[in-house]
């Protein structure tokens, strides 16, 4: 960030940060469009405790409990939708304060936090996608459930910490 904004490498951060910013909003659409059409998905439960039962090896399968786990999934998907508008938020304030001429050490600090946030809001946005996985295979039952989070978190843990 200080070599940017010290050498005037405009074209540069304008580039770094449209990237950011056009991954952030798609991510931040797609959740947005699942939580909305989970919720329509949701107002349709006629028929779909049978289509649901035969993945179902163990657990209940009620009307009630397919509608909190449909709830909470469509939670999971509106806190992920937050988290990436945050980070929007955040690579707009960069955006503004990366050009601004003779700012200083201040503005390279309030830059690397801005930057900063908006990057934690996009690893919190994307683990909501991950955590979505679980979610909704907890509809066939918990077996797929329990498997799937296991999986997730093995591969998380590797990428966290193996890869790089």
């Amino acid at each position: 960030v200080r070599s940017v904004m010290s050498e005037r490498r405009d074209i540069l951060a304008v580039q770094t940060l449209r990237n950011l910013t056009t991954t952030a909003s798609f991510f931040a659409s797609t959740a947005f469009l699942i939580a909305v059409g989970l919720l329509s998905f949701l107002l349709s439960l006629d028929k779909l405790p049978e289509a649901l039962s035969a993945l179902n090896l163990v657990g209940t399968l009620s009307t009630k409990t397919l509608t909190i786990k449909l709830l909470l999934l469509v939670l999971n998907f509106l806190i992920a939708f937050f988290n990436l508008t945050l980070e929007l938020r955040y690579l707009n304030y960069c955006a503004l304060l990366i050009n601004v001429p003779n700012g200083g050490e201040t503005a390279v600090t309030r830059v690397v936090n801005l930057l900063e946030r908006g990057a934690r809001h996009h690893t919190l946005g994307v683990r909501g996608f991950f955590f979505g996985i679980p979610l909704a295979l907890w509809l066939f039952g918990p077996l797929w459930m329990l498997s799937s989070a296991l999986v997730l978190v093995i591969l998380l843990y590797r990428l966290d910490h193996h890869l790089g």
